[in-house]
């Protein structure tokens, strides 16, 4: 039997729509949206590329959890960018007395 990658790549994206959905009606996490889709998704195709049947290049891993790492780290570090900026910029300061 193979392994769904195709439906569990679909599901994983229909729940993450919902998921951003839900943040946007509560409007939080504004600008943050993109940062965090493709983190989640880094995060899923690492746990997800031991199953798929794609040729390997280093022991079990083919060469995308290299990329999907590089991309994980690029993303948190920019991530931590956007959050100094807003932090300082008083976008999520309480006004001052």
């Amino acid at each position: 039997m193979c392994w769904p990658a195709v439906l569990l790549g679909l599901a994983f994206n229909v729940v993450l729509v919902v998921a951003i959905l839900t943040t946007v009606i509560r409007k939080a996490g504004r600008g943050n949206f993109f940062h965090r889709y493709l983190l989640c998704y880094g995060i899923f195709r690492i746990g997800h590329e031991f199953y798929r049947a794609t040729p390997k290049l280093f022991g079990e891993l083919s060469g995308l959890p290299l990329d999907t790492l590089v991309l994980i780290d690029l993303r948190l570090w920019r991530g931590s960018i956007r959050y100094r900026e807003q932090l300082y910029s008083g976008e999520n300061h309480p006004p001052s007395k």
